[in-house]
């Protein structure tokens, strides 16, 4: 999580696409193919010890254009009003240390 204009919090997800990166940002509340629905991507929580989903790569036809999406596909069953976690990907000791003081990249 970044921070982003006017102190919102940003959800970013840096990946590779072949050998272009990309980022997509989780913070919408909508995405172009379900303009009704709110999406849940950046209420996942993180876990690197205990992941029920991992994310992956996939392009997708919206409205006649390829679009780059990230899906989550479960690791095991998950109970309803089960916690979704992945891993971030972001150690405490990424971005020179800087998160040293949170615990919870740990848990």
């Amino acid at each position: 999580m970044v921070q982003g204009q006017h102190d919102e919090a940003g959800y970013l997800f840096f990946f590779k696409a072949g050998q272009t990166d990309l980022c997509l940002d989780a913070q919408s509340f909508s995405c172009e193919c379900h303009p009704a629905t709110d999406t849940v991507g950046r209420r996942i929580n993180h876990s690197t010890k205990a992941p029920n989903l991992k994310p992956f790569h996939c392009r997708l036809r919206v409205n006649g254009e390829d679009k780059d999406v990230i899906l989550f596909r479960a690791l095991q069953d998950i109970s309803v009003g089960a916690k979704l976690r992945f891993d971030y990907g972001v150690k405490r000791k990424s971005f020179r240390g800087e998160g040293l003081e949170l615990e919870w990249l740990d848990e």
